[in-house]
């Protein structure tokens, strides 16, 4: 089976990427966002980092900002390297469904 990116260009390919992140972000609101006592901002970061074989990868990261205070900010999750930026939210989500099914009992 054919991955999706392989029949998107990069147009469609960058607007899958901002809905993986918008459905990645209104799932950390529903599960992280009850323990925060003011309205926290959840965010998807998504950088290159190099491997152990000096190749670039992409990981994902989940975080959280309390408060106003944009400079502070808290890790929520953290994916693994992979190859594509795809790959790492699509890693992320999984993640979050976890998370969902552990809350949600």
């Amino acid at each position: 089976m054919a991955k999706m990116t392989e029949k998107l260009n990069s147009n469609d390919q960058a607007q899958y990427e901002e809905t993986l992140k918008a459905t990645i972000i209104a799932q950390a609101c529903a599960i992280y966002g009850p323990g925060y006592s003011k309205a926290p901002k959840f965010d998807v970061i998504i950088g290159c980092v190099r491997d152990e074989d000096n190749l670039d990868t992409n990981v994902a990261w989940l975080i959280v900002y309390p408060d106003t205070r944009f400079l502070n900010w808290k890790l929520l999750l953290q994916t693994a390297k992979y190859l594509s930026a795809e790959n790492a939210y699509l890693s992320l989500r999984g993640m979050l469904r976890t998370k969902t099914a552990e809350v949600m009992g």
